[in-house]
């Protein structure tokens, strides 16, 4: 053993030689403890229990013991005792292993003679370190020492105590090691423990501080949520915006505590932001801050409404004070509202208005209030666009209707208009110059063809008068009209005409809008007595779809706009809803009929187009007509109707009248007598065609009304043609039907008068129908041409059969088809004269048939049948070389008719 050196540095002064004896019934603790010492380089025996301890002693002699103390048969006490009574392993130093906490365990290893204790659970450098220094200190041990003897009483029992010095060194540095390492134990216990009691109110602070954020956020929320619920219902229960201003500025200062509300209306004419309404939910000292709003006015990015406004964007500033570029800051100090935010509301990007709310909190900036605001003024914007469109379409409504009444009231007085007028000009014809009477019926004249005046401006508003079409230029009507407006509106005004040279062509009466802008000037002429200007603009301009969605009933796309402006006085949004309506005026009684812009309104509507208005009081007015533009440049369009004086002849032809008036039919009777003319009567269309059939004599002209009672006078013609081809035909009415002016527009072949008529009026109608070639009767078509072969192409089948059943009847050789493809292919195999062509139809449409079929056969007559009734798609179909285009449902007479008159121009 003197050449085993043991130090306690470490691992690198044990020498491997050393062996260590562990006693442990555990085998799990063991081998724990075995693997300890052999990883610092200890060679360890293992014994179960104290009694093969003794026996592996006896085998080999260990440099150390270490031994639990509870163990079956015998504990480490018993075998500490056996080891120090036995002189051959007294010097071998012991170790116990416990798990105790008492203090007797220290004096009863003394008593048994015990070197060490190690409290179970042990920290293993202090294990190891205790080792080492057992190990180092055991040859003292060996030296002969003084044998101590002591009996102590210790916890109430008695005990006597044999050791040496060394050992009970030894076993007093374990015990207070043990106690060191406890309290170190405890310590770290104790710290630990405030830190998890730190921890834990940290956990329950920061809890508590997420509840009252929670509950706070809740709060916030159920506010936001009754807030949007109550704008809902204020737009619900509101008709405009202006009825739903001041609820809706309270409902949000109530709802979410603000302090001040104003909303700031768009002036479109400045182009600046102007105070319209306040509310102050609480007492603050606000007065001098509202009154300086209501003479502010903001411009688009500039201040702090101006970039709401430019970003279209809801911003908040949560201390105005700090905001140099806010203009109120000079009226929030002293406790006034210093927290500011706003959102805008529009309506397809347009900005109407802005809602600005203040208050004395200064809360932090919250993205979720911003995003609701976003909504709200999202929500309001779809409302007022809502209302705008309901108004717009209530409005179209009550015009369509009194519209359709003024038409009704327009017929029925023509034919009374017509008597008064021709009459007139019968007695006038018979008197002489300074005959007494003559006065008196030149003024029944004179107030006839007032009320003649009357009736075509109520069929002009109901969309029913006869508009003679022409394509040209807005520019040549404006140039033709100048001196006459000039003489119209007076000196004290100026009249100035802007023109645009590239103005592109529109498909009008020329008649109809020099009307319409007499109309337009007479009013403003009206509105600006003590003189102003009035300018006449023309413009290309392009109609988006967002302004389409903006005004009930216009369609995207590009137009002619003629702008009539003028500087006086202005009308009132009231008056507004009302300047279209028939006999509405604010004139003096016996200044104005309240026709002027109905009428304005009307020729606009039939030819297609759309009119707006835009006025402030004593900031003028402004009326914009828009119309279709068409493909092709101007050129040299003329514009004005050539009203060329034709001299007045009679003439000795045979004319049969038919008509179911009786003053009419007598007065025009006499007019054309009193011309030369024979003239034979009837009073329906069944009499004057038994008339027709047993007149020996041949009739030149038949002169019939277009609307009677049983056949009308459409009817009768085709009937008497059938027997008598070379007769001529002269309708008249008091407005028109889709035989007679389709789609407001004279059809070629269709000699017309419109009631009422003068009796030199009416004379040289009758002398001009005469004087006509007379076309080819359908009765002396050459047979090849009443055979002809007519292609029928439709997807619908039930229209196919009812088309092919009728022409059949009418001896035509009818094919047909379902489709643009097998039209094509009918057309190649068959060689058809006419087809008729529905436009929409699935795979190929009507219009791209229509251009092969002239792309190969361009002899080939096309009639384009649609169910859509738009103007533009027809002029694309003619365009593309049709002849006609019919709107479904059509008469089928007409349709025929329309087809005769294609195959007469073909032969």
């Amino acid at each position: 053993m003197g050449n085993r050196s043991i130090g306690v540095k470490g691992v690198q002064d044990v020498d491997i030689r050393i062996e260590i004896l562990v006693v442990e019934d555990s085998a799990t603790q063991a081998e724990q403890l075995k693997h300890i010492l052999e990883e610092r380089g200890y060679r360890v025996t293992v014994a179960a229990d104290g009694s093969a301890a003794l026996a592996s002693l006896s085998k080999r002699k260990p440099e150390m013991v270490i031994s639990d103390i509870v163990m079956p048969e015998m504990n480490g006490y018993q075998l500490c005792r056996r080891m120090k009574s036995d002189e051959q392993f007294r010097s071998i130093p012991v170790m116990l292993l416990t798990s105790l906490s008492e203090p007797e365990d220290i004096i009863q290893g003394l008593e048994y003679g015990a070197d060490h204790f190690v409290t179970k659970p042990y920290d293993k450098d202090h294990l190891l370190s205790r080792i080492q220094y057992i190990l180092a200190n055991r040859n003292l041990q060996n030296i002969e020492s003084t044998r101590m003897g002591v009996e102590i009483i210790f916890a109430g029992r008695k005990h006597f105590i044999t050791s040496d010095r060394l050992q009970i060194l030894n076993l007093l540095l374990s015990a207070y090691e043990t106690a060191v390492q406890k309290n170190r134990e405890l310590t770290r216990l104790q710290d630990e423990l405030k830190r998890f009691n730190e921890e834990l109110e940290n956990k329950v602070r920061g809890r508590t501080a997420a509840l009252t954020t929670e509950i706070a956020e809740r709060r916030r929320t159920g506010q936001r949520r009754d807030l949007q619920y109550a704008v809902t219902r204020v737009l619900a229960e509101s008709t405009t915006f202006d009825e739903a201003c001041q609820k809706i500025l309270k409902a949000i200062c109530e709802d979410l505590q603000w302090d001040l509300g104003i909303i700031w209306k768009v002036d479109t004419r400045t182009k600046v932001l102007r105070c319209a309404e306040t509310y102050q939910r609480s007492k603050i000292e606000s007065g001098e801050f509202e009154t300086a709003c209501r003479t502010l006015t903001f411009q688009s990015d500039v201040g702090f409404l101006g970039r709401v406004w430019a970003a279209c964007q809801p911003a908040w500033i949560a201390n105005v004070t700090l905001d140099p570029d806010f203009v109120g800051t000079p009226f929030l100090a002293g406790g006034k509202p210093n927290s500011v935010l706003a959102f805008p509301i529009a309506v397809q990007g347009k900005v109407l208005c802005i809602m600005e709310f203040f208050s004395r909190e200064i809360p932090q900036p919250d993205d979720d209030l911003l995003e609701m605001f976003r909504s709200i003024g999202a929500q309001i914007g779809q409302f007022i666009e809502r209302k705008d469109l309901e108004e717009q379409f209530r409005q179209a409504q009550k015009m369509e209707v009194v519209g359709t009444l003024a038409g009704g009231i327009a017929h029925d007085f023509n034919n009374l208009i017509t008597a008064i007028t021709g009459y007139s000009d019968l007695v006038l014809g018979q008197l002489k110059e300074n005959e007494p009477f003559r006065r008196d019926i030149e003024e029944i004249k004179k107030a006839g063809e007032r009320a003649a005046t009357l009736t075509r401006q109520l069929l002009a508003f109901s969309r029913k008068q006869v508009m003679e079409v022409k394509e040209l230029s807005l520019n040549d009507v404006v140039a033709s009209t100048h001196n006459m407006l000039r003489r119209i509106i007076g000196e004290n005004i100026d009249l100035v005409s802007r023109t645009d040279p590239s103005l592109g062509v529109v498909r009008a009466d020329p008649g109809q809008l020099e009307q319409v802008l007499m109309n337009l000037a007479v009013n403003a002429r009206d509105a600006m007595a003590k003189g102003g200007k009035l300018t006449v603009e023309t413009r290309n301009v392009e109609l988006d779809a967002g302004y389409a969605r903006e005004h009930s009933g216009v369609q995207p796309g590009f137009f002619v706009m003629l702008a009539v402006s003028d500087t006086g006085h202005g009308i009132d949004p009231a008056t507004l809803s009302h300047i279209f309506e028939p006999f509405f005026t604010t004139k003096e009684r016996g200044k104005g009929t309240g026709l002027g812009l109905a009428t304005v309104y009307g020729i606009v509507k039939q030819s297609g187009g759309h009119i707006e208005v835009y006025s402030e009081i004593r900031r003028g007015t402004t009326f914009k007509i828009y119309l279709p533009r068409l493909a092709q440049p101007a050129g040299n369009v003329a514009a004005r109707i050539r009203r060329e004086e034709v001299s007045v002849r009679g003439g000795s032809e045979t004319i049969l009248l038919v008509d179911d008036d009786e003053p009419i039919r007598t007065l025009v009777r006499r007019v054309l007598e009193s011309n030369g003319y024979k003239v034979i009567e009837a009073d329906n269309s069944e009499q004057a065609f038994l008339i027709a059939k047993g007149c020996t004599d041949p009739v030149h002209l038949l002169l019939t009304d277009m609307v009677m009672s049983g056949m009308d006078g459409r009817k009768l013609a085709e009937r008497l043609r059938a027997i008598r081809p070379d007769v001529k035909v002269l309708y008249m009415s008091g407005y028109t039907d889709e035989a007679v002016v389709h789609r407001g527009m004279l059809e070629v072949g269709t000699a017309f008068i419109h009631k009422p008529f003068g009796g030199s009026t009416l004379v040289q109608k009758v002398q001009e129908v005469l004087g006509q070639e007379m076309p080819i009767p359908r009765a002396q078509l050459a047979d090849s041409q009443t055979g002809s072969k007519v292609l029928v192409v439709d997807d619908d089948p039930a229209i196919v059969d009812m088309l092919k059943k009728f022409l059949m009847e009418k001896d035509y050789e009818v094919i047909t088809a379902y489709n643009g493809f097998d039209a094509l292919e009918k057309v190649s195999q068959h060689h058809p004269k006419v087809v008729l062509l529905d436009i929409y139809m699935p795979g190929k449409s009507g219009l791209a048939v229509l251009k092969e079929i002239r792309d190969c056969d361009k002899d080939i007559g096309v009639i384009m049948v649609t169910g859509v009734s738009d103007e533009a798609v027809g002029r694309q179909a003619l365009s593309s070389g049709a002849f006609d285009y019919i709107i479904k449902p059509f008469d089928l007479n007409y349709l025929e008719e329309v087809l005769w008159w294609k195959l007469q121009t073909m032969e």
